[in-house]
């Protein structure tokens, strides 16, 4: 159970280290070794019960399965919308949903927009926001991102399997903190995933709308409703982005990470200071 309190340390790690450089080598070089020896450790110790081809089996299976699944969102997704714009190689579809949402699908070169987001945003904004989902496609990161994925869900499977096989407090103890430390690391990369992304729109000049529209969804998102008016205006002032950045801290930033909750994206207020700090370098 050492590693797995050394992945989250070394997680962490990772991500104030890329804030603090904005390069993700070092960063890379901390999520993919901590992670590996991580996987190797929890593979070695399923492979000590009776039945180690169930592991094999069961990462296979659960990798494909994931993978077909991304691929039947993204074509039903697909059947349904209409085109919108071409970036580069990047198909942009208009999907019909009323919430405010953009993504993007590693095995199709598309990028999904809701209806939603259109009247939502400005046309400089919803620009912006597609740059960052082609951002996603164009990062060096991604490569990165996915070894980590593979690597936290070999070790998940793995401690699952050990607990399963050898029922005892022990065995549960150990898989919770694997699954635990996989998770952390896990975010702590889908974070840098973002920053990347938010990167690369700030390097195409939409750096100002992209905290714009980060700032107007993260508003709705505590509304739990869309907002529109005047609202929405006072958020497109640089006074009000700037203080938001200010009510960032490290500290913050590493109580979220931390936090067992599912949340990919890094805070808003961390963005926005990474976002604003750009136009300033």
């Amino acid at each position: 159970m050492l590693s797995a309190l050394l992945v989250c340390l070394a997680s962490v790690i990772a991500y104030l280290a890329y804030l603090a450089s904005g390069s993700y080598f070092i960063s890379s070089a901390i999520l993919l070794s901590s992670s590996a020896l991580e996987a190797l450790e929890s593979v070695t110790l399923f492979t000590s019960v009776e039945q180690p081809w169930v592991l094999a089996f069961a990462y296979a299976s659960g990798i494909g399965l994931a993978y077909l699944a991304v691929l039947l969102r993204a074509w039903a997704l697909r059947r349904s919308s209409r085109l919108y714009a071409i970036v580069g190689n990047v198909r942009v579809y208009v999907t019909s949903s009323l919430r405010i949402l953009a993504s993007t699908f590693a095995p199709m070169s598309c990028v999904f927009i809701s209806r939603a987001t259109l009247l939502f945003l400005t046309p400089q904004e919803v620009d912006a926001a597609i740059m960052h989902e082609v951002g996603h496609r164009s990062s060096g990161y991604r490569w990165v991102h996915l070894a980590v994925s593979l690597l936290v869900s070999l070790t998940a499977a793995s401690s699952l399997g050990y607990a399963i096989e050898t029922p005892s407090l022990f065995s549960v103890a150990c898989a919770a903190a694997y699954l635990y430390s996989c998770f952390v690391a896990a975010k702590s990369s889908s974070w840098i995933f973002e920053h990347e992304a938010d990167r690369f729109a700030a390097r195409k000049g939409y750096a100002y709308e992209l905290c714009t529209s980060l700032a107007k969804i993260a508003t709705c998102s505590k509304l739990r409703e869309a907002c529109f008016g005047e609202a929405m205006l006072l958020l497109e002032n640089p006074q009000m982005l700037k203080q938001m950045a200010r009510s960032r801290s490290v500290l913050k930033d590493v109580a979220e990470l931390l936090k067992p909750l599912p949340n990919l994206h890094p805070p808003t207020e961390t963005r926005i200071h990474a976002l604003l700090t750009s136009l300033t370098v």
